[in-house]
């Protein structure tokens, strides 16, 4: 569209931020037990235009939605079964932190109010349960050498066997109900 050359995109957000951690013990008390935490961030977005007096859209001043943000985290232990198999169970929060709210998709031109909104991101957890095989070739010194003596003589993935549950909450499809009441919805992984 000729119109929105050289104009930010709507629906489109310049910037997005991720952070990850981890930390896991290795001796003590602790060992095998691991934490950690993620950070999503992304920058307001363009929800729609102002019109001019001409009628027309006026692209160099939009208007924007909230930027957002998100706090997810994890706990797990893992040790291993043998020399091949590991394994591990780890609890994770998604959206630790989430409010109830609505998020603005897009506006009437003319008075600003909200055309179409969606519900702000749910609290998630996850129960995740996983089985490692690590192939005999992997085991002792590492990755066996290729002809010459040089490198990995093949990459070998590793196998694992995952099952799950989450449980989210979830407001009510309906407007009026969302403020009044929550369901509880659980879903398999």
């Amino acid at each position: 569209m000729k119109l929105h050359e050289g104009a930010a995109a709507p629906e489109i957000r310049k910037w997005r931020y991720n952070l990850v951690t981890n930390y896991s013990f290795r001796e003590g008390r602790f060992k095998g037990v691991g934490v950690g935490g993620g950070y999503r961030w992304q920058d307001k977005v363009i929800i729609g235009y102002p019109v001019s007096a001409g009628g027309s859209f006026d692209l160099a001043k939009p208007y924007f939605g909230p930027a957002e943000d998100g706090i997810d985290l994890w706990t797990g232990y893992e040790r291993k079964l043998n020399e091949r198999l590991t394994w591990k169970l780890q609890l994770n929060v998604r959206n630790a932190f989430a409010r109830d709210g609505l998020i603005p998709v897009s506006i009437q031109p003319g008075d600003r109010t909200w055309a179409s909104v969606r519900v702000e991101p749910n609290q998630e957890w996850f129960v995740t349960n996983t089985i490692s095989c690590r192939p005999a070739a992997m085991q002792g010194r590492g990755r066996p050498a290729n002809r010459q003596g040089q490198g990995p003589a093949l990459r070998v993935r590793r196998l694992f066997f995952r099952s799950g549950a989450a449980v989210s909450r979830r407001p009510r499809p309906s407007f009026r109900a969302w403020r009044a009441s929550r369901s509880w919805s659980a879903r398999r992984r």
